[in-house]
């Protein structure tokens, strides 16, 4: 452990400390790939309808309660199951919304004052200056 905590510049009583965590995380992402992976379905799109108000994406978690849909612009919202007025699948398949699209989303509800600079895998948005990202 000494040696990969180091790699990482990580003190062995922090490492020691993330232990229990990643182990924790490790088999609750196990947990789900493998239910996913049991039921052959690949996570579709689905649309809900809660309080008059239309919400797409894809079911990420579904409690006895509540669920939770992943927007396609990476947005997390939960639901209270009984305030649902109707559910129903838009398509097999869910399909996030590329660099472009997002960029398009952000310049449409962001102030014009605002830029949108891309990264790599993020778009970063900050008030126009003359300074540079990168």
């Amino acid at each position: 452990m000494r040696k990969s905590s180091a790699r990482f510049g990580l003190s062995s009583r922090v490492a020691r400390s993330l232990c229990p965590w990643a182990l924790g995380a490790t088999l609750f992402a196990t947990i789900a790939l493998g239910a996913r992976s049991a039921s052959g379905a690949s996570p579709g799109m689905v649309e809900l309808v809660s309080e008059g108000k239309e919400f797409e994406g894809r079911l990420e978690a579904k409690g006895r309660n509540a669920c939770w849909i992943m927007a396609r612009d990476g947005q997390l919202r939960g639901f209270e199951i009984s305030r649902l007025e109707s559910v129903r699948t838009l398509s097999a398949h869910f399909r996030e919304f590329s660099a472009a699209e997002l960029r398009d989303q952000l310049r449409r509800e962001l102030p014009k004052h605002f830029r949108i600079e891309g990264t790599g895998h993020f778009l970063v948005c900050a008030e126009q200056n003359n300074r540079k990202i990168g």
